[in-house]
């Protein structure tokens, strides 16, 4: 077997079996390897490194670093091109018993405040689609990284949009945001292994906690951001029965059920991305 083929299988592997497979070698005595043992335990540390740049590759695929962009990206729009940003969201104060109320506006005003302290949920009811729900979230992501990120820590903020759970890295820290997009609940197709505790641990902002996914577990830091978008009339149609919508969730989390479009030029379902995308382009000088 040559070293292409050894690193082929190497990165088809998952982390556990590629740490079995180091194992299993290491304790077989040295004279006693097999040909492919001692091959593998002399690349050993390049199958490591090319472990790491596909790890790599594969997290910028799914979601982005706001301070290593590509020079004259458009994937994100900028903040001042939303529209109705006074619509409200709310949840439930633990001091008062009360309903707390926060506008969109209020969240781009003090991303750091909200986001480190709340989790963040964008509904609409099915008719809403392509009105900007996502494109909203990713902004205030970058928004939200590009205040609370010091200039050292640069090249460990990032975003990941994904809308599966299985779909995250095992850890998750401080300078990184969690976008899960299209996130529905309520569906047991896409979200398979969230157990009801798992979600509290998911809306729980201003703790770390470990939740549940396919492979492994998800180790989520304190005052990650955590963003979700969704079609749904409310919290309870978004959880849809699967889950309580309880004391605890109302607590932790402010959520939107949007009525009116965030982003200009939106004439009928669908439409949105060619008039925004038109829109811009006027506005640029």
């Amino acid at each position: 077997m040559c070293y292409d083929e050894l690193r082929q299988v190497a990165l088809r592997l998952t982390q556990q079996q590629f740490s079995d497979l180091k194992g299993k070698c290491l304790l077989v005595e040295t004279k006693k390897r097999s040909k492919f043992q001692n091959m593998f335990l002399r690349v050993l540390p390049a199958l490591q490194e090319a472990r790491r740049e596909e790890e790599k590759k594969s997290i910028s695929d799914v979601g982005f670093n706001p301070f290593n962009m590509e020079p004259g990206y458009t994937g994100l729009f900028p903040l001042d091109s939303f529209i109705n940003l006074d619509q409200k969201g709310y949840r439930l104060n633990e001091k008062t018993g009360n309903m707390e109320f926060l506008t969109l506006q209020g969240l781009v005003r003090n991303p750091v405040e909200f986001l480190s302290n709340y989790a963040v949920v964008i509904l609409g009811p099915p008719n809403t689609t392509g009105w900007g729900k996502t494109t909203f979230a990713k902004a205030l992501a970058r928004h939200y990284l590009v205040e609370s990120t010091p200039r050292y820590k640069h090249g460990e903020a990032f975003c990941y949009v994904v809308s599966t759970v299985d779909a995250l890295p095992k850890t998750i820290k401080g300078h990184q945001v969690v976008l899960l997009d299209e996130f529905r609940v309520a569906d047991k197709e896409q979200v398979i292994y969230l157990s009801e505790n798992g979600f509290k641990v998911l809306l729980d902002v201003k703790n770390e906690g470990s939740i549940r996914a396919r492979n492994t577990d998800i180790q989520l830091g304190a005052r990650v951001p955590r963003l979700m978008t969704s079609n749904a009339s409310s919290a309870e149609d978004w959880c849809g029965g699967r889950f309580k919508w309880d004391m605890p969730q109302r607590r932790k989390c402010f959520v939107f059920v949007i009525d009116r479009p965030l982003i200009p030029g939106v004439k009928s379902q669908g439409s949105s991305a060619f008039h925004f995308g038109t829109w811009l382009c006027k506005r640029r000088p």
